[in-house]
């Protein structure tokens, strides 16, 4: 399907009325070129967030793996749950509460959290506690990451909304 312009004309109606009329139409009309030029900067926010997400992840997952050791993937099950947590506030403080613009939210919620969180790590971390034998490990991992991020997406919603009752009082004065 071809997208239609802001004016609700498409690419094809906006040549057969230039060829009706005698006239080429301008690329601008064709392109729409600040829908264009949104989409590049949103996709350029999508990519620089994810680079911060993954280098993040990195980070965390290296240390917690140092720290306590492989047998058990603490810093992913971290990972997950914070990053689960992060989508549900910018979430509800963008789109609920209005205070995080569209750009913003989108570097934040696809870019970084998108990068940061990681449901491949997980998937293959369950699955290899549980090709090693370790169901019990495997068990609880999944159980701990599902409920985890289900938990942390909630507490994520109720900060946000808390924070946006404390934003409405301090905005009527007290």
């Amino acid at each position: 399907m071809i997208p239609a312009r802001r004016d609700g004309m498409t690419a094809p109606a906006l040549v057969w009325r230039a060829r009706l009329c005698w006239q080429e139409p301008s690329v601008t009309e064709i392109l729409d070129l600040p829908r264009i030029r949104r989409i590049v900067v949103r996709l350029l926010l999508v990519c620089s967030g994810g680079a911060i997400g993954s280098g993040a992840r990195y980070l965390l997952s290296t240390y917690f793996a140092e720290r306590f050791g492989a047998a058990f993937p603490r810093g992913t099950l971290l990972i997950n749950a914070t990053g689960s947590f992060g989508i549900a506030l910018v979430m509800v403080l963008s789109l609920e509460a209005g205070v995080i613009p569209a750009e913003t939210r989108i570097f934040l919620t696809t870019g970084v959290m998108g990068g940061y969180t990681t449901y491949s790590s997980f998937n293959y971390e369950t699955l290899k506690l549980a090709g090693q034998g370790t169901l019990s490990l495997a068990a609880l991992y999944l159980s701990a990451t599902v409920l985890g991020c289900l938990v942390a997406g909630f507490l994520g919603l109720v900060a946000g909304r808390a924070l946006m009752r404390i934003g409405a009082t301090l905005g009527r004065g007290g």
